[in-house]
């Protein structure tokens, strides 16, 4: 972003607030603790913070949230342009604290699941680009001339189409 290189400003994707957690939120998060890295318990913190600063700007106690409100929090999510996967971070979070919430007796069950495995949004699949033909001939013209074995093996694969456990197998 310094050097104009993204065209917004990366720390606005999830803003630093001090808005306060509820401490029914903060209980939560004390009970992830002992069972996830200090890492994980951050991300559900700014994800929780992020949900809790959602509901105060539309007015939404999280004991009155009902299936529109989460319809609603979903869409925001998509219309702040995140990528699929931190959206679906984001909401695997939230779930997982409104569950938790339910089991405490915190929030009434609701008829239907608040969020639903279908609100997850679809992770792109990504398939890798092949080597581009001068680069192939290049690596396998330096493989061929180097005597180190491991080079020997990579030719090996890619002249044969071994995988690497079957190479490795190898005498």
């Amino acid at each position: 972003h310094a050097r104009d290189l993204l065209g917004f400003d990366p720390r606005c994707a999830w803003p630093r607030s001090n808005f306060p957690l509820p401490p029914y939120a903060q209980r939560f998060l004390d009970l992830l603790k002992p069972t996830h890295s200090l890492s994980t318990v951050g991300h559900y913190q700014t994800n929780l913070r992020q949900f809790h600063i959602w509901l105060h700007a539309n007015h939404v106690s999280v004991t009155g949230i009902d299936r529109s409100h989460v319809e609603s929090w979903l869409q925001w999510l998509h219309e702040r342009g995140l990528a699929a996967c931190t959206r679906v971070h984001a909401i695997q979070n939230v779930r997982a604290f409104v569950e938790w919430l339910v089991e405490e007796r915190a929030l009434p069950a609701p008829d239907t699941e608040l969020i639903r495995g279908r609100d997850l949004p679809k992770l792109p699949q990504y398939l890798p680009r092949p080597v581009p033909p001068d680069i192939d001939a290049t690596l396998q013209r330096r493989f061929k001339s180097s005597g180190c074995i491991y080079q020997l093996g990579l030719l090996l694969m890619r002249r044969t189409g071994l995988r690497i456990g079957e190479l490795i197998m190898l005498p």
